[in-house]
């Protein structure tokens, strides 16, 4: 049986972003390489490893990440249980691919916001936007998301912190296990 643990968040990784849906098996993917954004404090002989992806391996990883946003048909708790987009762009194609999908969670975001709170709505297209254009005009760069202090205010700013924490909230009040700490069983 499979226990999910629920986190879905806005990652605020020095205010960066990423609508993440997360899902974790208690046994794990022993075979499954995965990629992060964040050195560990584990020691380097560490189990997990962080490898590159081809194109093709990443543009899989979206298209099931993508799969499970459209299958969720708008339902923020169906996004939560949708598996996650857990690779990070190291290819220009990569970066295009990763900021197109990461658009549609903003817009998803956005829309499951605005009836409760138009504001976290608007700082969620406005990061979208943000998001959109800011990669196009630096051509899709791997490292777009480098340097913190090149991204727009949309990106980085108190109103995305405010709509971030606004999803947060949301998602904890209305998705059985909330956000993070621990797993819970979901039963149908």
């Amino acid at each position: 049986m499979r226990i999910t643990r629920t986190c879905a968040v806005l990652l605020l990784v020095p205010a960066l972003f990423t609508f993440v849906a997360c899902g974790d098996d208690d046994a794990g993917d022993a075979d499954r390489t995965t990629s992060s954004t964040s050195a560990p404090e584990a020691p380097e002989d560490s189990s997990t490893t962080t490898s590159t992806l081809t194109d093709e391996e990443f543009s899989s990883r979206v298209a099931e990440a993508r799969a499970g946003l459209q299958a969720a048909e708008g339902d923020l708790c169906g996004i939560v249980e949708a598996p996650p987009l857990d690779a990070v762009p190291t290819t220009s194609a990569q970066m295009e691919e990763w900021v197109g999908f990461n658009v549609e969670v903003l817009e998803f975001a956005a829309t499951a916001l605005e009836g409760d709170d138009p504001q976290s709505a608007e700082a969620m297209r406005s990061a979208a936007t943000a998001l959109a254009r800011h990669a196009e005009e630096a051509g899709y760069p791997a490292d777009l998301l480098s340097d913190v202090d090149s991204l727009p205010e949309e990106l980085t700013g108190p109103a995305y912190a405010d709509a971030a924490l606004a999803m947060q909230q949301k998602v904890s009040a209305e998705c059985s296990g909330g956000l993070g700490g621990g797993g819970t069983d979901q039963e149908g």
